[in-house]
């Protein structure tokens, strides 16, 4: 998980090929964030995250 300027807030390891991941937000404060999925150091997939309360 990835804040907005760029800082790394959390992350999750999985050995895995296909996973359902239950992430817990309760922590963040409400704005927008951003996950990432990697393979190593390569970026596959970014999904925006909204949080609002």
């Amino acid at each position: 998980i990835v804040d907005i300027s760029g800082r790394v807030l959390n992350t999750f390891e999985n050995g895995e090929r296909e996973v359902t991941l239950m992430i817990p937000v309760w922590d963040y404060a409400p704005g927008i964030y951003f996950l990432e999925v990697r393979n190593k150091n390569q970026i596959l997939r970014t999904e925006k995250i909204i949080i609002t309360r």
